[in-house]
């Protein structure tokens, strides 16, 4: 398995089969799959190293140590070569992230669950890692609510960008638009972005509300 061409660095499990003709190992029992800097966890595994795709099952932990956060699943998909890590089926069939900032902890879940590191091409050389959650997607960290039915976050900037229905909650305020872009700095909201009717509501005391509408709020 050292001398294959996609397989990790260090394999731990109870049982472990590698195949040297069709270049294939499967694991079963607990395992513990190290690939800095990625950890993962899972009941049973199985990769192809000449493709580079692996499927994981059972109570599977995905750690990436760089970006500070976990993916919590029943089953995932892995593509080596693409870096990319699609999770599916947890608690009440949705797998969850969190994301520890700084003290603080992001809590997000999804039908469905994808992380990914684009290549870089002669347009962009940002190879930051990239999250799509689709599928009733809902967040929560101490400073804000967060509900849609589609996202996408960009870890170079700390974007959250929320389509399908969005609606944030912060402090006393509700916003909604088509799209709203979500902006952290320092770990706190920075800037949020509605674009496509959008509307804010204000709690300014126990019975009124401040109101704001327009085609794009910023």
């Amino acid at each position: 398995v050292s001398q294959s061409r996609y397989a990790p660095q260090d394999i731990q499990s109870e049982e472990i089969q590698y195949n040297e003709k069709t270049k294939t190992y499967s694991t079963r029992g607990r395992s513990v799959i190290a690939d800095p800097p990625q950890i993962l966890q899972a009941d049973s595994v199985d990769f192809d190293d000449d493709t580079g795709l692996g499927k994981v099952r059972g109570n599977v932990v995905w750690q990436d140590t760089t970006s500070n956060y976990a993916i919590y699943c029943n089953a995932a998909d892995y593509d080596k070569p693409r870096d990319s890590f699609k999770a599916f089926g947890g608690a009440m069939g949705r797998p969850k992230l969190i994301n520890v900032l700084d003290g603080d902890s992001l809590f997000l879940s999804s039908d469905t669950l994808v992380s990914f590191r684009p290549q870089a091409d002669s347009l962009s050389q940002d190879t930051s890692r990239r999250m799509w959650a689709y599928g009733r997607v809902r967040m929560f960290k101490s400073d804000f609510q967060a509900i849609c039915d589609s996202m996408v976050y960009r870890e170079s900037d700390s974007l959250f960008v929320l389509s399908g229905s969005p609606v944030i909650w912060a402090d006393t305020s509700q916003f909604t638009a088509d799209t709203i872009f979500l902006y952290l700095k320092n770990n706190q909201i920075h800037r949020i972005l509605l674009r496509g009717n959008a509307f804010i509501t204000v709690l300014s005391d126990a019975v009124f509300f401040n109101q704001i509408k327009g085609r794009e709020v910023l």
